[in-house]
């Protein structure tokens, strides 16, 4: 017996290294047209891509902004190998009016657990916008007034991402001007029940409004949600990076940093958040713009600098062969093995292009990743803007954004090395351990 056991193990670790050979940090060619996508989604000018998300069956969901008397909401749907859903909405397309008359950003995008989409973003109204769409891109009419939840506050408002917490709530960040002063602006965290209805068990209204620092330029731009449904939103604050803890009851996390908050120049030449993840450990990683470069930092649970990250510093703030600092980092996400993927803009000859890197889990550049840490590409060989990413079932990278001159919407989907390795491995210790 023990020896069929160890001969079963032995064909899952040759599996592994049968496996193994595939590269990571290369085009996909299996996707779209030769690992790219691009679509005019639906007008021929003036779109915008805001953000991207796989839903349950793995279609990929974007949503930004497209100009036809104004701005309206829109949303695109591909396949999981980059094909258009012709299923979805209108021939693959979804366009939504949400306040006639004025313009509408959406900015962010979320999948609730019954598949159903969750769009963000603000109004011509300096209003907050939430919509959720069936998942045939229709509107679910039990959501809000008829789908659409809109939350008035200042003259100047911007939402800048949506999620939902471990109960369902849905959960908005987003930033509003003080006073009428477009040089001053404060953080909001907004929260909604399940059926988009403001949720007053958080800070009694269903929002909290920050200022970070007195007098200052406060923008929140991503957020985590923790087990006890604990907020945790990273952003920019007169340009230094900018980290706060809120508790699921809507108040500020005192404990959390210093007095609940987490400030810190990284370049000096303005800083801040666009992402945030939890790594393996449960510490929290921050990623974004450090002047026009990425970078990576990394707090602890309770939001020190960590300084075991970055050569004893806390940070790193990187650069890649072949490109120059344009964009920065807009996403970061933490893969099973612990490795740091960050996707963003870089610049290739004064033109944008869609840039993934890879790190490991102490911050040094990945080398065994695309050339030396990273790998860039040009959607139609047109300039190439990121604005989100992801990773699927099998841990490709899909890395999306505006291309050719804020005409069309542009996807990528990158090859990745430890898919079936990482889980075989698994499986494979599990059967050694048997015997």
């Amino acid at each position: 017996m023990k020896l069929n056991k160890l001969f079963f193990a032995m064909i899952i670790f040759s599996e592994i290294q049968s496996s193994a050979r595939t590269f990571a940090g290369f085009l996909d060619t299996s996707f779209g047209n030769n690992g790219t996508v691009s679509s005019s989604a639906p007008r021929t000018s003036d779109n915008f891509l805001g953000d991207l998300a796989l839903d349950l069956n793995e279609r990929i969901i974007c949503v930004g902004q497209t100009l036809g008397a104004h701005f309206h909401f829109t949303l695109t749907c591909f396949l999981s190998n980059g094909v258009l859903d012709t299923t979805f909405g209108t021939n693959g397309y979804v366009v939504t009016d949400v306040t006639p008359g004025s313009g509408s950003a959406c900015t962010s995008v979320a999948i609730d657990g019954q598949n159903r989409i969750v769009a963000a973003g603000d109004t011509g109204s300096a209003s907050a916008a939430v919509i959720r769409y069936l998942s045939d891109g229709s509107l679910d009419t039990s959501f809000g007034t008829n789908g659409i939840t809109i939350t008035p506050f200042v003259d100047f408002f911007i939402v800048t991402q949506v999620g939902l917490d471990f109960e369902g709530r849905i959960v908005v960040i987003g930033y509003g001007e003080v006073d009428a002063d477009p040089t001053l602006s404060n953080f909001y965290i907004i929260r909604y029940t399940s059926s988009g209805v403001l949720d007053t068990s958080f800070n009694g209204t269903g929002y909290l409004i920050l200022d970070v620092i007195t007098h200052g330029a406060d923008a929140p731009y991503a957020f985590i949600v923790d087990q006890s449904n604990n907020i945790i939103v990273g952003g920019g604050s007169s340009s230094q990076v900018a980290v706060v803890k809120i508790t699921s009851a809507g108040s500020l996390d005192t404990t959390f940093a210093t007095s609940g908050v987490f400030r810190r120049s990284v370049s000096g030449l303005g800083d801040y958040a666009n992402s945030l993840a939890f790594d393996l450990q449960g510490r929290i990683m921050v990623a974004g713009i450090a002047g026009n470069s990425f970078f990576a930092l990394r707090l602890t649970a309770n939001g020190l600098l960590d300084t075991s990250f970055g050569a004893g510093v806390g940070y790193v703030v990187y650069t890649f062969v072949g490109t120059t600092p344009q964009g920065g980092c807009q996403k970061i996400i933490v893969d099973p093995l612990g490795r740091l993927i960050m996707f963003g803009t870089e610049e290739i000859g004064r033109s944008p292009v869609f840039l993934i890197a890879r790190a490991l889990g102490d911050g040094t550049l990945d080398t065994s990743f695309g050339t030396q840490g990273s790998s860039h590409c040009s959607v139609d060989n047109t300039s190439s803007s990121c604005t989100a990413g992801a990773t699927d079932s099998e841990g490709r990278m899909i890395i999306g954004g505006t291309v050719n001159e804020n005409s069309d919407w542009g996807l990528a989907r990158y090859t990745v090395d430890y898919s079936f390795n990482y889980y075989k491995a698994q499986f494979a210790n599990q059967a050694i351990g048997l015997l």
